[in-house]
């Protein structure tokens, strides 16, 4: 079946609805941009009988957005509902394809920001041929609009702007019979942030010996000495879960446990400023969708947990922790460099903490050095002295040092950080080693 655009719909709230149900087996996306975003961060997405999983985002100060998609549904509602951590203006574009693989449908994904009259989404280089390509371009700040011009054979398939025309929201599309660079860019009237997305989804499962992302989620926790974070969808046997967890330096996690899942302790230290970063893997991933994380003392911190194709049975290659601070505006987060890796195709997997002063929260710019990509991003719940935690990823298919910078945004001073570079060894087969070095940045 080719790939094929069925419905759209939108909205300038917190919920839309579609025209008619939709087919089941086919995949939903939703495009969401948030203006001034602040510390909001979309901590969920409902519909009836969906399961919706976050692709990635982009924030850009007063500017944000996030895709989301399901595949294959079944018996899925006509609404949909976001859950955001507070209130601001929001976008959503929704669109249902039919076409697509049911099962590891995401290829890769990238992002951009900057403040000039051209918004980009950032590239890759795409692994499987017969792809969806969607575009995600964003401007939340002035009265401006874009060309409605998008490059590289892209269409504009939906467009919200409120009348101004202010806060355009282009939700682009391009559907490709060969592997290339997914890029899409457009004009704008005027030299505005932005921000910018795009991923790609494949028409038939991409490889599962071939490094990528099949899905993650996160959790913040606060005056609690355990924490559970819920996968949209069953873990697949063979399949690897990285977890990272932020917490204050007197807690310490004492088990992580999911049905079926064997978990170790792959990293683990304490800064000196009081806070401490964990890192995490089961190799063998169970068949639970929850995660429960319990740590000796009630607390509060972050969870992310993120399942991932391609690694082999012992994965961990190398690893470097660092912590810093206080760090004076411009804020950057730094890894520090990890030893030269051992195996040729790898996952380069960093958590990276943010801890400010206040209770502003803050959050990682979408364009981290050396070819990283932010994968997840979260802020914890707690009342004082947020924190952000956020997983920056690249796949590589050369042996080489692993180390990435990222610029942080604007919040309270002083600045510390925290971070853990872990190298992830994958499957040398011939449908890894086809692997092209990805150069992306969100």
């Amino acid at each position: 079946m080719a790939i094929a655009l069925v419905q759209t719909a939108t909205s300038e709230s917190v919920g839309l609805a579609f025209g008619s149900a939709p087919t089941n087996g086919n995949c939903l996306f939703l495009m969401i941009t948030i203006a001034n975003p602040g510390d909001t961060t979309v901590t969920a997405v409902t519909e009836s009988n969906v399961n919706w999983r976050r692709v990635g985002g982009s924030r850009n100060g007063a500017v944000g957005v996030e895709l989301w998609y399901a595949p294959n549904v079944q018996s899925a509602g006509t609404s949909v509902t976001i859950t955001t951590s507070t209130a601001t203006g929001y976008h959503l574009l929704a669109a249902e394809y039919s076409g697509l693989a049911t099962t590891d449908t995401l290829d890769f994904f990238s992002a951009n920001q900057g403040t000039s009259s051209t918004v980009d989404s950032g590239s890759f280089t795409t692994r499987t041929p017969n792809q969806l390509w969607i575009g995600c371009l964003f401007n939340g700040v002035g009265t401006v609009t874009f060309n409605h011009a998008p490059t590289n054979g892209f269409t504009e398939t939906i467009f919200l702007g409120d009348a101004g025309p202010s806060f355009p929201s282009a939700f682009e599309t391009k559907i490709v019979s060969s592997v290339g660079t997914a890029n899409v860019s457009d004009g704008m009237t005027a030299s505005q942030p932005w921000v910018g997305f795009i991923a790609a989804f494949s028409a038939t499962p991409v490889p599962s010996n071939t490094i990528h992302r099949v899905q993650s989620a996160s959790n913040g926790f606060s005056g609690a000495s355990s924490v559970v974070v819920t996968l949209p969808a069953t873990p697949t046997s063979g399949n690897t879960l990285l977890l990272a967890i932020n917490m204050p330096a007197s807690a310490t996690v004492t088990s992580v446990a999911s049905t079926g899942a064997t978990w170790v302790k792959d990293t683990a230290f304490t800064s000196g400023f009081a806070w401490r970063m964990e890192t995490w893997r089961a190799s063998t991933p169970g068949t639970g969708t929850t995660i429960t994380v319990t740590t000796n003392v009630a607390s509060q911190g972050v969870v992310i947990v993120e399942e991932w194709t391609g690694l082999t049975a012992s994965p961990l290659d190398q690893f470097v922790t660092n912590s810093t601070g206080p760090l004076a505006s411009p804020n950057t987060v730094s890894t520090l460099t990890t030893a030269t890796t051992t195996s040729p195709v790898e996952l380069w997997w960093a958590a990276m903490e943010i801890y400010p002063s206040n209770n502003g929260g803050t959050g990682l710019q979408a364009s981290p050095t050396n070819g990283f990509t932010i994968s997840t991003e979260a802020l914890d719940t707690g009342v004082s002295g947020k924190a952000t935690l956020a997983t920056s990823v690249k796949i590589v298919s050369t042996v080489g040092t692993a180390q990435t910078t990222s610029t942080s945004q604007t919040g309270g001073q002083p600045f510390y950080t925290m971070t853990s570079m872990n190298t992830y060894a994958g499957f040398s087969s011939a449908g890894a080693n086809q692997l092209m070095l990805m150069g992306v940045g969100v």
